[in-house]
């Protein structure tokens, strides 16, 4: 493909393109039989950039492989709540 080329889709189906709406379908439909009811693309996205986060990646690593224009945005999952302040102070003080 060169500079030029129009990009080729990354999701398609048996009509062609997939829409938002048809992702969303394919993946309310994945978590469905995993019993994962309820799941949506933007649910996937948090878990992975909480995964990346928990594994040890830096807040510009997140924006880099979440295409986050703003670090403040890549931030967001940087945040720890109630159960992983307490758990950090257990590690440190047990």
């Amino acid at each position: 493909m060169d500079e030029f080329s129009a990009p080729t889709p990354l999701w398609t189906g048996q009509r062609g393109t997939l829409t938002i709406s048809g992702i969303v379908q394919v993946v309310l439909a994945v978590g469905d039989d995993a019993k994962l009811s309820g799941l949506r693309p933007h649910r996937l996205r948090h878990a992975y950039a909480t995964r990346l986060r928990e594994g040890g990646a830096d807040v510009a690593q997140v924006q880099a492989l979440l295409g986050h224009a703003s670090l403040d945005t890549s931030a967001r999952y940087f945040r720890a709540g109630t159960a992983e302040q307490a758990a950090v102070v257990d590690r440190v003080f047990t």
